[in-house]
């Protein structure tokens, strides 16, 4: 309650408890803090400020307001209200985008734009447990809202009643897609509730409201979820009722891509590892632009190291027995052994690493397992910190595949365990294949192109860089890098 008493406009005896507090009645303690809302908003207990008013995408006038300056992190924002050229990496763009606040600027230059335009393939994914409790828990003082709210507990139980478990389903073939378009009519039941499960709901509306026609799901019952609950506060379900999880996705990428086109003047997307020009036509529909090519070529040296053991590591071969899982193992080991240190193992999956079981069995001397990598990683980036500092000789990760540098001596060997295809059990890829086969062929050897690009990028940054390149998997090896 310290930082109420530092909002002059507030009264801490009006808080009974730390649920009843919200961001608007802290943050003002600070004097720096400058928020951006909606123009016409007046918030209370916000003294002196200042409002940098500027045109948004979403077409609503937005502000900075403006307190004490001095903190760069605050003041930094002064000029994204005032920009006529924005450049941001793929994920800021995502937030502030969504969030409808981006200013609206004569050019736009996104970073890593393979990654932004790969994720309008997502899944986003709905607790229609969680979403229940969270509506139970809404009390709105206006008898629409509350009307509202009572018809979507009643939408949602007659659903979770006896759930319609589909692995693929259109939308607009789903009882899913009244709770959709009921949400979309009612976007603020949950405006004073930034927490609210609810505000999740709406934000996976907004992201389907002009693609409802063409948007798939599937419903299943979620064992994992309801094996967590209790914990992060979660309230279990009740009559040990299996959590019932909604997945939307849409495979039409040319249409949330356009619906980004019109909202600018001049977008600029920036890559090491563009879509191929046919990808970029057939999957995201551009049909005008161009492409600037500037450092087309790695700066560094990549050697491609041979032990003659190497073998074609698809699924297929391990299925009919061309290839064994102890001899892809071993010949994994006997490539780590040889690698000069210091070694960045990409790891394209958990599997490609042994139990703890084959580990003893096979006696394999260099490799860690797939249960102690998870370990590893549940640390964050400390282990890829380490590694960058010179502090450890090897590293085995999932997720330095972009963002990370191992420039110079901080990394002489790159082993990449299997070529690294996307994994295509999730949903938009079932789809994709199922309705659009030559399309889904097309994305899928493309991204699995700039993937493998990418990975091996991560030790060939500067002019005078060298990695040697392993792997167990032929395929990477005969693979062309650019």
């Amino acid at each position: 309650l310290k930082y109420i008493d530092g909002n002059p406009e507030l009264n801490k005896e009006d808080f009974s408890t730390a649920s009843d507090i919200r961001r608007m009645n802290v943050a003002p303690s600070c004097p720096y803090w400058a928020p951006i809302m909606p123009a016409e908003i007046n918030p209370k207990g916000l003294l002196g400020v200042k409002k940098i008013k500027y045109e948004a995408i979403c077409g609503k006038e937005f502000a900075l307001f403006q307190r004490k300056k001095g903190c760069p992190w605050t003041d930094q924002y002064e000029a994204y209200a005032k920009a006529d050229v924005l450049i941001f990496n793929s994920m800021k763009y995502q937030i502030e985008t969504m969030l409808g606040r981006k200013p609206k600027t004569d050019i736009d230059i996104i970073d890593e734009c393979d990654e932004f335009l790969d994720s309008f393939s997502s899944e986003r994914k709905l607790n229609l447990n969680r979403l229940v409790q969270s509506l139970n828990n809404l009390m709105p003082k206006d008898q629409d809202k509350r009307t509202a709210v009572k018809n979507l507990i009643h939408q949602i139980n007659d659903i979770l009643f006896s759930p319609p478990i589909t692995d693929i389903e259109r939308l607009d073939k789903s009882p899913i897609l009244k709770i959709i378009e009921t949400a979309l009519e009612n976007p603020n039941l949950a405006e004073d509730e930034e927490n609210n499960y609810y505000n999740t709901l709406i934000e996976i509306a907004r992201s389907f409201e002009n693609l409802l026609d063409e948007t798939y799901i599937s419903i299943q019952e979620d064992i994992f979820t309801n094996s967590q609950q209790g914990l992060f506060n979660q309230q279990p379900t009740t009559n040990n009722q299996q959590p019932v999880v909604v997945t939307l996705v849409s495979i039409n990428l040319a249409q949330k891509l356009q619906e980004l086109i019109e909202q600018n003047n001049v977008l600029v997307m920036m890559s090491g590892t563009l879509h191929s020009e046919k990808v970029l036509k057939e999957i995201f529909g551009l049909k005008e632009f161009k492409i600037i090519k500037a450092e087309s070529k790695n700066p560094g040296t990549i050697n491609k190291k041979r032990t003659n053991a190497e073998l074609n590591c698809s699924y297929t071969n391990f299925k009919n027995g061309t290839i064994t899982r102890d001899r892809y193992l071993k010949i994994l080991d006997m490539q780590l052994a040889r690698a000069t240190r210091p070694t960045l193992v990409h790891v394209s999956a958990f599997n490609d690493l042994p139990s703890e079981e084959e580990n003893k069995k096979l006696m394999l001397d260099n490799i860690i397992t797939k249960e102690r990598l998870r370990e590893l990683q549940k640390r964050g980036n400390m282990s890829v910190e380490e590694f960058a500092n010179k502090e450890t000789d090897i590293l085995f990760t999932t997720k330095c595949s972009r963002g990370a540098d191992f420039a110079g001596d901080t990394c002489n060997s790159i082993i990449i365990t299997k070529f690294p295809y996307p994994n295509i059990q999730g949903l938009f890829w079932k789809i994709l294949k199922q309705e659009q086969p030559d399309k889904f062929m097309q994305f899928y050897m493309d991204k699995a192109r700039r993937e493998l690009i990418q990975k091996v990028s991560r030790g060939v940054r500067f002019k005078g860089d060298k990695v040697d390149l392993w792997s167990p998997d032929v395929r990477v090896l005969n693979a062309k890098l650019e």
